[in-house]
């Protein structure tokens, strides 16, 4: 979660490959957000997204996520995953799927 302050919040939860298993055990997890706050939700691609400098990883994620107080959600989700793809820089890597909900 990124809030309008520019602070970043990890709210992790690993989570279980949904459809694959007959039975998941889920987690709820309530957090308060104000006008400005972000919460981006992505896969495992993103911070795995492998290059010769080693994995995206989550300083980066970091970094570009900072970089986006007062965008709208699906800009903000253009500019991650622009960033693990231009990052792997053609190489092969895991799906990348990203989703954002950002409080206007």
């Amino acid at each position: 979660m990124r809030r309008r302050d520019r602070t970043i919040e990890a709210v992790v939860e690993p989570g279980t490959l949904l459809g694959v298993f007959p039975a998941v055990q889920l987690q709820d997890h309530e957090v308060g957000l104000e006008p400005g706050d972000a919460v981006v939700f992505f896969t495992d691609g993103v911070i795995e997204a492998r290059a010769d400098a080693g994995l995206f990883g989550e300083e980066r994620l970091r970094g570009v996520l900072l970089g986006t107080v007062g965008w709208a959600a699906a800009d903000i989700a253009v500019a991650v995953e622009a960033a693990a793809l231009d990052f792997q820089a053609g190489a092969t890597g895991d799906d990348i799927a990203v989703l954002v909900v950002a409080i206007r």
